[in-house]
């Protein structure tokens, strides 16, 4: 019998063909990878600008509503808190550490307030329009409430940044926290960040009712008052326009301007009331543009204290969920650093969302 001889693959066939289909799916891997990852870093990018667009719509609604009256009261105030925020713990623009973000607390007739308040089922549209408002960045869990400690917030479970905006009702503002500010600037000209820090305050709950003596600290970090979580860059540079004491002289040929313009940047404090007062370890740092470029410490402390705020310049770095992963992480198991934190940040952060403000004039007398 005649048996025809079967063909078939070699093991060398097989091998090889078996590398090339490995090669084929490795290089499938890759691209696939490359493409879910500039997919996520884009994704996460868009959201970090749609969520500083919002924030900064919001802070510009209530900036550019701001209420100063020069009558002894401390109606606007910019403060950095000693403690750090997470790795937040510079305390000037020309560090390379990570900025101390500032606690911000003014007076608005915002109109992203508290407008109703209920009495046996009845809507009631509460009076007035002003509003004590307050933005700060904290480390917490954003479903919990805080502990009035912000280290011990930092210690929540999935404790992470965010931005926090607080707002006291019109009515409660006119009643308590008003008269209560007014009472203390009398001889204190922190009396407004006092106030936030250790003041009581009628507040009005989700449901509509009053909630009588909440301590504004705590209330201030609360899940209510939530902006947006992954903000791990928030800075304020202020320009105060201020009567220029050369006013009125002949100089080069030019009148010389009846008003100068002085910049303080992230990292000092100061208060607005009947006049503008800046810490003392800030002032070195204010600056104002030259014919030669930038100045710094030539301001008139005398001078800019009777001048007023003109404008702020906002900048807001977000991260994308995927660095706050990591960061999380990171935290979690006690590894964070401040290398690791500005690595993420510069891997995963978004670019400095930047607006800047007019606020509308000078304070009513």
């Amino acid at each position: 019998m005649n048996f025809k001889a079967r063909k078939a693959f070699t093991l060398i066939e097989i091998m090889a063909a078996s590398a090339i289909m490995s090669g084929i799916v490795v290089l499938v891997l890759i691209l696939t990878s490359n493409v879910l990852t500039t997919w996520t870093r884009s994704s996460g990018q868009l959201q970090s600008l749609f969520d500083g667009g919002v924030v900064g719509s919001i802070i510009q609604e209530d900036l550019e509503s701001v209420f100063i009256r020069r009558d002894g009261t401390v109606w606007f105030s910019v403060n950095y808190p000693p403690t750090p925020v997470g790795m937040l713990s510079g305390r000037s623009n020309f560090e390379i550490t990570p900025m101390r973000p500032p606690e911000l607390m003014f007076f608005s007739r915002t109109s992203y307030r508290p407008l109703f308040t209920f009495n046996n089922n009845t809507k009631i549209t509460l009076p007035g329009n002003l509003c004590a408002i307050k933005y700060q960045i904290a480390v917490k869990n954003p479903f919990l409430e805080s502990t009035g400690n912000y280290s011990e917030d930092e210690g929540q479970s999935n404790a992470f940044y965010g931005i926090y905006r607080a707002v006291i009702d019109s009515q409660s503002t006119m009643t308590e926290v008003i008269p209560a500010v007014a009472e203390d600037s009398m001889h204190n000209n922190l009396a407004l960040s006092d106030f936030w820090d250790r003041g009581k305050s009628s507040i009005l709950a989700e449901d509509g009712s009053f909630k009588q003596g909440v301590s504004v600290n705590k209330w201030a970090l609360s899940p209510e008052n939530l902006l947006t979580m992954n903000l791990i860059d928030f800075r304020l540079t202020f320009a105060v326009t201020y009567p220029n004491p050369d006013a009125g002289e002949f100089a080069g040929g030019e009148n010389v301007p009846k008003y100068k313009t002085a910049y303080i940047p992230a990292g000092v404090s100061f208060t607005v009331g009947d006049t503008i007062t800046v810490s003392q370890d800030g002032l070195a740092e204010i600056y104002e543009y030259t014919d030669r470029g930038k100045s710094h410490g030539t301001v008139d402390p005398d001078a800019l204290s009777r001048g007023y705020i003109s404008s702020v310049d906002v900048s807001m770095v977000f991260i994308s969920e995927q660095g706050a992963r990591e960061m999380k992480a990171l935290m979690k198991s006690g590894n964070m650093t401040e290398e690791k934190f500005k690595n993420i940040a510069t891997t995963y952060g978004s670019k400095a969302i930047s607006k800047k403000i007019q606020l509308v004039s000078e304070p009513q007398d």
